[in-house]
């Protein structure tokens, strides 16, 4: 019986959409989470391919026009002095360029292009996934292990696209790149918070806050 890949919960799941190379997606009506079927993931070395041919320019104004609100965010709630991290952060970090460019100190961590795993051992004041969360094929262990590099009451900056308000999930543009495996809305993002124990989150515009509480 297929499982809820978020909240584990089995027996609560809606066949919910089949596209035209029959990919069966699911939506668990315990928490919400929209996921391809785990037998429709691509590849890792098919997944890798994909990855290859993004083409990240940090100097790119449009790129940087679209992560600037995480990057705003950023610079009114910390200080120079914290620590950062970029978690998959792709070929080139847009967030940790311009973020070091007002002297804050920001490591990029992503498993294809910069796969240092001593980065993961350690903590940090705040981290940033933008257009990440939507790639974890097992978004359970990938939020264990995001929560675990925070410091008491640091924060998680996410920025993916929401489910929230699609009226025809066929026609969104945001399920048809086959690496987007994993779809998020208010509901699910709740569960998150929940389980996790954190202290607060913050659906924005243009990006979600998770904040862990000062006893984690």
């Amino acid at each position: 019986m297929q499982q809820c890949l978020l909240c584990n919960t089995t027996g609560l799941l809606n066949d919910f959409y089949h596209n035209e190379k029959s990919v069966v997606f699911w939506k668990c009506q315990s928490c919400g989470f929209i996921f391809k079927s785990p037998e429709h993931h691509l590849t890792k070395e098919a997944e890798s391919s994909r990855y290859q041919l993004h083409q990240n320019d940090v100097l790119d104004p449009e790129y940087q026009k679209f992560l600037k609100p995480v990057v705003d965010i950023i610079l009114s709630q910390h200080n120079p002095d914290e620590k950062g991290l970029d978690f998959g952060s792709g070929r080139a970090s847009v967030i940790a360029h311009l973020l070091r460019q007002k002297n804050f100190d920001v490591m990029e961590y992503d498993p294809l292009f910069f796969p240092d795993a001593q980065l993961l051992y350690s903590r940090y004041d705040f981290i940033t996934c933008t257009e990440v969360v939507e790639h974890f094929s097992n978004p359970r262990n990938d939020f264990d292990t995001l929560f675990s590099l925070l410091k008491p009451g640091g924060k998680i900056y996410l920025k993916t696209s929401l489910t929230d308000g699609i009226v025809d999930f066929s026609k969104w543009y945001y399920h048809r790149d086959p690496t987007h495996v994993g779809f998020y809305n208010q509901k699910s993002l709740e569960f998150i918070r929940e389980h996790w124990g954190l202290k607060s989150m913050q659906i924005c515009k243009d990006y979600i806050t998770f904040e862990l509480g000062n006893q984690a």
